[in-house]
């Protein structure tokens, strides 16, 4: 029972892992599977135990009991004190876009330096929080960035071979090779299943032209959500019939990101004429076969970070007013920056014909859309109503500083209402939207591919790729 999962530069990609500075959707993938954390919220939004054994509230204490009921490949017990390294960890790096630990914690009653709000006692470890941040923290702690490890790599600034072998989550890396690596099941995890998959293998595939190729041959293979692809690509190769689809709802929300440098190089009326050609191209490609919808559908949306009317009009407005320029026609003097060679050849096939001017890049080892003039993002459309989401906004999207972000969000949690909250993040994704920071191509669902009998438990709620949701089917 092993399934395969295209990858690049895999070997490197996890040797460089480390939970505190996700910034991809494929490494959160990975780290999700190789790393656990405390909680988890569930399809209802409740927030259960997953490392910890019970978790409560004594006024603005967090507590977490830890008795050990997750065990690492070679039968260690996961206890307390490795808990209170990995959030100890996190409170010194406090770099994370996802959200700063050490700005929940109520540093000002603790003894000696912050790391003493992290207190633990025998079985326990115990949060102190500030009070207006009580209702988010368990937000922070079950993100990607919030995974936890042993204590004795928790004072690494690179993680050892070994944190990936005795990692906690439900998958553990027991093989490396050059142009691949083998996860296996960690069956005292409490996600595991006989019917998941046993064994996952990442394999290196050299570019998105390869994809068919490589789902044709594998019996086994699993195209992940943050894969960018045309499900009518398959379907023109008469793949179809071999595989199951796995579609979410409508809640993958494309956007285009201008990097600092762009909005000082190009006009608001040149990037909105340039944002408008980009979503017609995009339209045109994926309409064929996918179910999208234009960004518009975004201000129908009653939820945090929908629009009023009038900011819906004066959006549209000014989208109507702006014709297109010629030079845009081409794309020439726009440089699109991409994390790895599957994204370039995806964006160079699509805008080859229409925008040759278009200068693709990939950016390894960079912060992806720190450079160039724009980077193409996804979100998933609850993004503003999840706290470490929304840090993610402020900083990559939104242009905040480290200082303008911790101040954002300390207003945020001091507003004594959702509503005046919601008022808020409303105010902050107009204001990126009006200035013509990010712009919005469309929202469409995510697409999971697997070769049958393979299929993904049923719920299209999550945006990510659980692997342990994986099972053959028995019919």
């Amino acid at each position: 029972m092993t399934i395969e999962i295209p990858s690049t530069k895999i070997k490197t990609t996890i040797l460089n892992l480390d939970p505190q500075s996700i910034k991809l959707a494929s490494q959160a993938t990975i780290a999700k599977m190789l790393f656990s954390p405390l909680v988890a919220a569930n399809e209802n939004g409740i927030y259960e135990a997953v490392l910890a054994d019970n978790f409560y509230w004594e006024k603005n204490d967090l507590i977490f009991e830890i008795r050990g009921k997750v065990k690492v490949s070679n039968g260690r017990k996961v206890f307390a004190h490795d808990v209170a390294q990995s959030l100890r960890r996190m409170a010194r790096m406090s770099n994370s876009v996802h959200g700063n630990l050490l700005q929940f914690l109520d540093t000002g009653h603790c003894s000696k330096k912050n790391e003493d709000c992290i207190i633990l006692d025998e079985n326990k470890v115990i949060l102190k929080i500030k009070e207006n941040y009580k209702n988010f923290v368990l937000s922070l702690l079950s993100n990607t960035e919030s995974l936890i490890m042993l204590s004795d790599y928790s004072n690494e600034a690179l993680l050892p071979r070994e944190a990936f072998e005795l990692s906690t989550g439900p998958y553990y890396v027991s093989e490396w090779m050059n142009d691949s690596v083998v996860l296996k099941a960690n069956k005292n995890h409490p996600f595991y299943s006989e019917r998941m998959p046993q064994e996952v293998k990442f394999r290196d595939i050299e570019g998105h032209g390869k994809l068919k190729e490589e789902l044709k041959e594998s019996q086994n293979m699993l195209i992940p959500g943050y894969i960018m692809l045309n499900t009518a690509e398959f379907d023109e190769s008469g793949l179809m019939k071999e595989l199951n689809i796995f579609q979410t709802q409508d809640i993958k929300l494309q956007y285009l990101t201008f990097t600092k440098d762009a909005l000082k190089k190009h006009s608001y009326r040149r990037r909105l004429a340039f944002s408008k050609k980009v979503r017609e191209i995009y339209l045109a490609s994926q309409n064929k076969k996918n179910n999208i919808k234009s960004y518009s559908y975004l201000f129908s949306l009653k939820r945090h970070g929908a629009l009023d009317p009038d900011q819906q009009a004066q959006i549209s407005k000014n989208e109507i007013e702006v014709k297109e320029l010629t030079e845009i026609e081409t794309g020439e003097g726009f440089t699109l920056s991409v994390p790895e060679k599957s994204y370039k050849d995806f964006f160079e096939k699509l805008f080859s014909k229409d925008m040759p001017g278009l200068k693709i890049i990939i950016e390894e080892g960079k912060e992806y859309g720190s450079s160039g003039d724009f980077g193409w993002f996804y979100r998933d459309m609850s993004f503003f109503e999840d706290f470490s989401l929304l840090n993610y906004f402020l900083e990559t999207m939104a242009h905040f500083s480290a200082r303008e972000k911790e101040k954002w969000i300390d207003e945020f949690v001091s507003l004594d209402s959702e509503e005046l909250r919601n008022e808020k993040v409303k105010d902050l994704h107009y204001q990126t939207l009006i200035q013509g920071v990010t712009i919005p191509i469309c929202i469409e669902p995510y697409f999971i591919i697997s070769k049958k009998p393979w299929t993904m438990v049923k719920s299209d709620l999550f945006a990510d790729t659980p692997v342990w949701k994986l099972q053959r089917d028995s019919n």
